[in-house]
Formats: C-alpha cells, sequence, structure tokens
C-alpha cells in the first residue's frame, strides 16, 4: 500500500512538473533614483497584480543582483517592477510610462531585466474640471472597508436644471487622473467633454477606486481554487444598497433602471456582467472591457441559465492582442447570450489591434458609450 501510494505522489510531482514552470528574475542594480532602503517588488498576471505582495520581493544577492524565483502555471506573463506601489512604479528615464513586460513560458527560464528609473514624483494630475473627488473615505458597511470615490458631472450640470443617467465604473483611480493611474488613464471626462461639444448625450460617471490588495476578492463574483475572491457580490450590494442611494439623493439623477449603467475592464469587465445579469432591474447600459471570462466557469453557468429576456443593453470589447484563449471566451459567451435574445440589445466586438491596456480602453470607451446611449 506504500509503495502504491509512493507511486501516485511521483506521478502528481510529475504532472505538476509539467505545468508549473520555475522563473528566475535578475536585475544587475537599481536606477540611481531609488531612495536608500527601498524595497523591490514584481508585480504581474501571476499575482494579481499586486504591488507590494511580501511573495514577491526581490532580495539583493551576494553578486550584487536583485533576483526572485516563482513558479507559474501560465503560458505568457505580464509584469513591472515597483518600490511598493503603483504611485512608484518603474518608468522611462524621461519619467514616461512603459508597456507591461512580457515573456512567453516554455518551461524553467531566467529574466534578465534593467529598470531605468522610478516614477514617483513624476506623473501629473490631468483630471478636467468636471471632476472632483466625492469622497477620500467612503464607507463601504457591506465589507467594513473606506474607499476613494470619484465624480464626473457634465459640463453643463452647474448651469441647468436637468437630471442626466449615471455610469458606476470601477478601478476609479484609472479612470480621470494620470497622477493616480496605474499605467495610464481612460481619459473618461475629457471623452464625456469631447461627446458633450458633439452634441452626445450627458451622463453623470461615478468611479469608485479599487481596493488595492483587495481588489481581486472584490471584482470576481466566485472564488478561484488557485486566485480565491468571490465578494463581488458584497461589492455590487455596495454599489445598490449604499452609492447609488447617495448618489441620487446628493445629485439631480434619473434612478430608473434604464438609465443607470455598470462598466469596467478585466476583472471589472467580469464583475461588470455579472451584476447587469443578477440585478437586471437596477442596469440597463453596461459596458465589459476586456473581461476575464477565464476566472470562473460560473459566469457561462450564470448566462446559461437565464429564464427570461434581460431588457438592459450589453456592449462586450476585447482585442485579439490580448490573452489567446480571450476570443473564444468572448464568442462563447455571444453565443450564449444570443440565445437568451440578446440580439438586438448585444454588441460584441473583437478588434485586431486590441491589447488588455488603458490606452485601448481610452480609444474605445466613446464608441461603447454612444451605442449604450443610443
Amino acid at each position: 500500500m506504500k509503495k502504491i501510494n509512493l507511486i501516485l505522489i511521483v506521478i502528481q510531482l510529475i504532472c505538476l512538473s509539467k505545468i508549473y514552470s520555475q522563473i528566475y528574475v535578475k536585475l544587475n542594480g537599481l536606477p540611481a533614483n531609488t531612495p536608500p532602503n527601498a524595497r523591490v517588488f514584481i508585480a504581474g498576471n501571476f499575482n494579481g497584480w499586486n504591488p507590494e505582495n511580501e511573495n514577491f520581493e526581490l532580495k539583493k544577492n551576494e553578486d550584487n543582483f536583485y533576483t526572485i524565483s516563482f513558479y507559474t502555471d501560465l503560458k505568457e506573463i505580464e509584469y513591472k517592477f515597483t518600490l511598493g506601489s503603483w504611485e512608484k512604479e518603474e518608468c522611462s528615464i524621461d519619467g514616461i510610462s512603459i508597456q507591461n513586460r512580457k515573456c512567453e513560458i516554455k518551461g524553467n527560464d531566467t529574466i534578465f531585466a534593467e529598470i531605468k528609473a522610478w516614477k514617483f514624483g513624476t506623473k501629473k494630475h490631468t483630471a478636467s474640471s468636471n471632476v472632483s473627488i466625492l469622497k477620500e473615505d467612503f464607507y463601504i458597511p457591506q465589507m467594513n472597508r473606506k474607499r476613494r470615490i470619484w465624480i464626473y458631472l457634465p459640463p453643463d450640470y452647474k448651469h441647468s436644471n436637468k437630471s442626466y443617467p449615471v455610469f458606476y465604473a470601477h478601478d476609479g483611480q484609472n479612470l480621470f487622473d494620470a497622477a493616480t493611474s496605474f499605467s495610464g488613464e481612460w481619459g473618461i471626462d475629457e471623452s464625456m467633454d469631447s461627446l458633450f461639444v458633439l452634441g452626445s448625450k450627458s451622463s453623470i460617471i461615478v468611479g469608485i477606486d479599487n481596493g488595492g490588495e483587495y481588489r481581486l476578492e472584490e471584482l470576481t463574483p466566485w472564488s478561484n481554487a488557485k486566485y480565491g475572491g468571490g465578494k463581488a457580490g458584497l461589492y455590487a450590494d455596495f454599489i445598490i444598497k449604499t452609492l447609488k442611494p447617495y448618489i441620487d439623493s446628493a445629485f439631480r439623477t434619473l434612478p430608473e433602471q434604464k438609465n443607470t449603467g455598470v462598466f469596467g475592464s478585466s476583472l471589472g469587465g467580469l464583475t461588470s456582467l455579472y451584476m447587469a445579469l443578477q440585478y437586471p432591474n437596477i442596469f440597463g447600459k453596461v459596458g465589459v472591457f476586456s473581461p476575464s471570462f477565464w476566472f470562473s466557469e460560473e459566469v457561462y453557468k450564470m448566462a446559461e441559465n437565464l429564464n427570461k429576456k434581460q431588457d438592459c443593453k450589453i456592449y462586450i470589447l476585447a482585442g485579439r492582442t490580448e490573452d489567446k484563449d480571450l476570443e473564444n471566451e468572448v464568442l462563447r459567451m455571444k453565443q450564449i447570450l444570443e440565445t437568451k435574445k440578446f440580439k438586438k440589445n448585444l454588441k460584441v466586438e473583437i478588434l485586431p489591434d486590441g491589447q488588455h491596456n488603458e490606452w485601448f480602453w481610452r480609444r474605445e470607451f466613446p464608441k461603447v458609450y454612444q451605442w449604450l446611449m443610443d
């Protein structure tokens, strides 16, 4: 019996060795603008893009290299280096944000990297005058946490008596201001200002900052065996039962379902679709950008279990240069939703040059917004 158990353990270890690769990362020294006693971290799609995860801190060895090793089952990793926050991420020597680093994984590998500079103190605020901080520490009773909330008001809000539709958007720090963004902003305020000049319908946009280390759990409706998560239900309750009533009472809004929207990207795209399907009486306009459908099969089951036509508009956008499985995942969801009589109110677009990046979502946002408002 012991021999059989030993054989099974060996087989399992062999299988694991075929799935997981060990990655070594080496930095030869640090940039000149690195503060004394700074701690250097690597953040990427292998750790939920956490910029200060202690398990991913590089250590200096006897050869003056900063190194780290970790295991991953991903076929391609994306990553950046930080000093413990996205306000202190790596950048070019001129202080310009750089694209995510990428590496195709074909087995155990060593990555050599050079950091040009750190970006702290170089980002400039870009939010327009129509954007303000509603509250730095808005209380979330559902999770006993506080969060910064942004609000964009249409250019004519202060000079009219009109009421407006409202969109709730995830990852608020990436929506309006380059100084708070992860790797570039969406430019929602600039887009909305330009659409106003062109005569498009105006809306109030409410941005909810992600919770940093809590982002993954708050923007995932279900738990993943590897990454955990699964508290988007509480996050949705916060928006529906706490934040929305506050916004509707403090501002001139059109609170009905047909005038209430939600949008987000990546995990924010996943939870936006979840919120639309779970609360069809609340959300009538939904923007789903580069959704992380891979996180759980439950999102497909939820769509398949719809028993009646949903009276809301959904726009799903993705790019072919994102994860290689994303296109198939989006098309699978499209097919399911179309069988639920979504054809008229569903638009799915997969663009050849689309990347999992803010510049892509920024470029496409005006088009998505206008379709949802028509």
